[in-house]
């Protein structure tokens, strides 16, 4: 009987997810209020108790709404300087394929996921498969299985979430995540190969130019996944799936431009990098020498994404339009996204 009423408040969130008109924020609040209902009124649990869990939880709550914020404040200056739409006219170049499939699936759309997250990458994913030539409906769902990199989008908070309630090290937690996730980046890579050349409806294709395609997405997932894992070890849980996602899709790109990456994207690139490497070098600082707060100050991603979006704005152009709008939309955005995540995170 315990173990059925400790479940209640999950299944409550479950079963108002179901319901697409109410905010996104109700299921996670009842299903918490639930939680704190049962856990003193079946379980006796003292108050006290109750609020050392919340003590516990209040700055890793504190990290991921800062990481939050940072992701939709870079999305938003991408977005409005028009450097989405620069990288979306280099990447298309290629037309409709395997490949190009791959470099989406496997590169830009993970890589998006990783650095943003929030949805963002589908929001630019899916319009830049419809331009490479794809239909509707393999766009969508090659988009979707681009999202296979979840432990490691947003740079982490969800990894940082799972390891700070086992008492593991971040790195530790995104290792084990590394090595539950090799199936997924494996299916991902056939299902994305195997759509992209119309295999799964198409009885003109010989069956061996199925199982080729099959072959390369299976490959295409089991270096991206060692890639992975590589950059989880040496350079940390927070950018692993950044770095891992940005060489794939270089590699696919080299494949399908047969070596010529230029005319390039320029300056658009920047901001990403400026993300990736402050990240990375704020990580290794912070797992060498002991600098306290400030170490943990240097090693986030969310001082790096906004560092990132910052640093755009002093040499991309924005209409002042967008520019007086900038501020408002973040804000907006990232409220409609922190509170339910916040109470996600109570819950558990």
């Amino acid at each position: 009987m315990g173990l059925f009423i400790a479940v209640v408040p999950v299944l409550v969130t479950l079963l108002l997810l179901a319901f697409s008109r109410i905010s996104a924020a109700i299921p996670p609040l009842l299903g918490t209020v639930s939680a704190a209902i049962i856990a003193l009124w079946y379980f006796d649990t003292p108050v006290e108790n109750l609020v050392a869990a919340w003590n516990d939880t209040f700055w890793t709550l504190i990290k991921v709404l800062a990481i939050i914020g940072g992701g939709v404040l870079l999305s938003g200056v991408m977005d409005r300087t028009g450097a989405q739409r620069r990288l979306a006219g280099w990447l298309s170049a290629g037309g409709p394929g395997v490949a190009s499939a791959l470099l989406m699936a496997h590169g830009v759309v993970p890589f998006l996921e990783t650095v943003t997250g929030f949805g963002v990458s589908v929001l630019i994913g899916l319009p830049l498969l419809l331009s490479f030539g794809f239909t509707p409906y393999r766009a969508a769902l090659l988009t979707l299985l681009g999202l296979m990199i979840g432990p490691w989008g947003s740079m982490g908070p969800g990894t940082l979430i799972a390891a700070d309630a086992a008492g593991a090290s971040l790195t530790d937690m995104g290792l084990m995540s590394g090595w539950m996730n090799l199936v997924p980046f494996v299916i991902s890579g056939i299902a994305v190969a195997i759509i992209a050349g119309n295999g799964y409806t198409a009885t003109n294709i010989p069956g061996r130019r199925k199982v080729f395609w099959a072959a390369v997405g299976a490959g295409s997932g089991v270096v991206l996944w060692g890639f992975t894992m590589t950059a989880n070890l040496l350079l940390g849980t927070p950018v692993a799936g950044a770095v891992a996602t940005l060489i794939m899709a270089v590699l696919w790109l080299i494949l399908i431009r047969r070596g010529r990456l230029t005319p390039g994207p320029g300056r658009s690139l920047v901001p990403y990098l400026v993300l990736l490497v402050g990240t990375i070098i704020g990580q290794i600082l912070y797992r060498s020498i002991d600098l306290g707060v400030l170490g943990e100050i240097m090693s986030s991603p969310a001082l790096w994404s906004t560092t990132a979006a910052l640093t755009a704005l002093t040499f991309m152009n924005m209409q002042p339009g967008d520019e007086r709008a900038l501020p408002k939309a973040a804000l907006q955005m990232w409220w409609a996204v922190a509170i339910p995540t916040a109470l996600y995170v109570l819950l558990g």
